[in-house]
């Protein structure tokens, strides 16, 4: 039987960025309104999806995001390694 693909992400994400794909990844899927919503104007949740995106961590379709199937293993690192969880 053949390995699972898992890629592996060489990223360094800031504190604000990690701590929203904790979000998403803790929701399952959360709309960028809830998230801007719960975040109030502390963290730029724009630019956070933003960079997740760009990233490939997660993907929005009609405004919803959700993490990426291969990335959620990787924002669970992310989010322990900063003590999040």
């Amino acid at each position: 039987m053949d390995e699972i693909y898992t890629p592996s992400f060489e990223l360094e994400l800031d504190h604000d960025t990690t701590f929203v794909g904790f979000l998403i990844l803790s929701m399952g899927r959360i709309s960028k309104d809830s998230l801007e919503g719960s975040l109030g104007e502390e963290i730029d949740v724009t630019r956070s999806l933003a960079i997740l995106r760009k990233s490939e961590l997660i993907d929005m379709k009609e405004g919803i995001c959700y993490i990426r199937p291969e990335a959620v293993c990787y924002i669970g690192s992310l989010a322990r390694d900063a003590r999040m969880t």
